[in-house]
């Protein structure tokens, strides 16, 4: 059947097969980031209610890379601890106080970002997979139910162009 459609046919078939792959492995490695991340979280979330001393507490969440809520204490507690080491700005809690806030953003955007990476992606073949059955000719002896549907959507909308002599052959008109 492959070999028998028309070139453009068999363009599209490996474009979706190529976009199935790539959208598969965004599956997976998301699947297993996201399970990384939730584990690594709760970890970070243990060790930070169980000890009392804020540097240990620190040396764990540095060795936590996938946890967001641990990049963000480090985030946090790394300009915290520029901030108190810098004799001009003890003095001044409120500017402190903004710094350790843009600090904080400044993470929470990064580790938003890395959650969301690669999403459009999935997104953006999710919402053109509805038109995977649409296609520009159909020789063969049936057509697919999605093409009927679509044209009968042409037809209600008043598609110009589109005509179906039966249901064994469905063609675009130039």
């Amino acid at each position: 059947m492959f070999n028998k459609a028309h070139w453009i046919v068999q363009g599209v078939m490996v474009l979706l097969a190529i976009m199935f792959m790539i959208g598969l492995y965004i599956i997976i490695y998301k699947t297993m980031y996201l399970r990384r991340a939730s584990s690594e979280s709760d970890r970070f979330h243990d060790s930070f209610w169980r000890s009392r001393d804020i540097e240990q507490i620190y040396k764990q969440a540095q060795a936590l890379r996938n946890s967001p809520l641990s990049q963000m204490f480090v985030a946090g507690y790394t300009e915290l601890a520029k901030l108190a080491s810098d004799e001009n700005l003890r003095d001044d809690r409120e500017g402190n106080l903004s710094n350790i806030e843009r600090a904080l953003r400044r993470a929470q955007t990064v580790e938003t970002m890395k959650l969301e990476s690669m999403v459009p992606f999935l997104a953006t073949t999710g919402s053109a997979a509805p038109f995977r059955n649409v296609t520009l000719r159909c020789r063969h002896s049936s057509c697919t139910t999605g093409i009927r549907s679509f044209h009968t959507f042409c037809r209600s909308a008043n598609v110009p162009g589109l005509t179906m002599k039966s249901y064994s052959s469905c063609r675009w008109l130039p």
